[in-house]
């Protein structure tokens, strides 16, 4: 079975993996736009069979959005340093400053890797002005730090990584160069996420709900039904019902707090109940051992042979 992905980024982000979907049979991707009706739109989806979500750009992508999406593993392509290097040559062919006096505001992920590798081609004294960005920093902050490279250092190109910039600086007499991911950095991403995505050992039969009353059945207890489906596969593969939230977060590729988040949520709904501590090397928390009844969900969830 694929792996269902929701893809977020901007449309121009999305294109550019979507270049690249057939290499890779194995995902469907679900694109997302990041605009306004963003947060609406990923309401829809919640319940939509998703396996998990790529985040294309990072930054624009912020700690509520994950909260929203509750057990969803979350995954950030971030741009390799070739990425920025292939902007940085582009900036430099197609400046129509004249040779020699090209001056480049540059934002990026790690200011101390692009400097190193810098120094390594025997690059010391480039004109550039950089910013690192960090999960914290907001556009208005990046677009003051090129504005200020402008006016201060009378700037006439910049590289960005992060799309709204490109917008806010429309107005300025300067070029605007976006970061984008390059192909091998999409294909690696991507295989690398396939090797790290169990979802196919989980999900052998897509799920039907058997009535519209097991749908709100579902919905009152926090949890969908895939993810319940999930949870009785991978208590099958470990051959018991008890489970740990840390053998939860491994087996669907997820954090620990969104394990213990779902665990919490099926204890409230009576359908987990914790039975035991385990305790690891006399150390550290202990980890509550919950007992699943999936007695009571199973005749709400069937799994629906697949037919050539």
């Amino acid at each position: 079975m694929k792996t269902k992905a929701l893809l977020i980024g901007t449309k121009e982000m999305i294109d550019i993996v979507n270049r690249l979907r057939d290499e890779f049979p194995g995902f469907t991707f679900v694109p997302l736009v990041v605009d306004q009706n963003m947060k609406c739109n990923l309401k829809k989806f919640h319940s939509d069979g998703i396996d998990c979500a790529i985040v294309i750009h990072p930054l624009a992508f912020n700690q509520n959005m994950v909260e929203m999406l509750n057990d969803l593993p979350v995954y950030e392509l971030r741009y390799s340093i070739t990425a920025l290097y292939k902007t940085l040559f582009k900036s430099v062919l197609t400046s129509s400053n004249e040779a020699g006096a090209i001056k480049l505001s540059v934002d990026v992920f790690c200011e101390e890797k692009m400097k190193e590798k810098l120094q390594n081609e025997g690059v010391q004294k480039a004109p550039l002005y950089i910013n690192e960005h960090h999960s914290k920093m907001t556009t208005q902050e990046l677009v003051e730090f090129h504005v200020k490279s402008i006016e201060d250092h009378q700037v006439k190109t910049i590289v960005t990584s992060h799309p709204e910039v490109v917008d806010a600086l429309r107005d300025y007499p300067v070029e605007v160069d976006l970061v984008t991911p390059t192909d091998t950095c999409i294909r690696e991403f991507l295989y690398d996420l396939s090797n790290k995505i169990k979802v196919t050992s989980f999900s052998e039969f897509p799920i039907r709900y058997e009535s519209d009353q097991a749908i709100e059945h579902f919905k009152k207890r926090g949890v969908s039904g895939a993810t319940i489906y999930k949870l009785q596969c991978l208590c099958e593969s470990i051959g018991r019902n008890n489970i740990t939230a840390a053998e939860l977060a491994k087996g669907f590729s997820i954090t620990l707090r969104s394990a213990r988040r779902i665990l919490t949520t099926l204890e409230n709904q009576k359908v987990a109940k914790v039975v035991g501590e385990e305790q690891l090397n006399g150390r550290g928390r202990p980890r509550y051992v919950y007992h699943i009844d999936f007695n009571q969900m199973n005749e709400e969830v069937v799994p629906v042979a697949v037919m050539n």
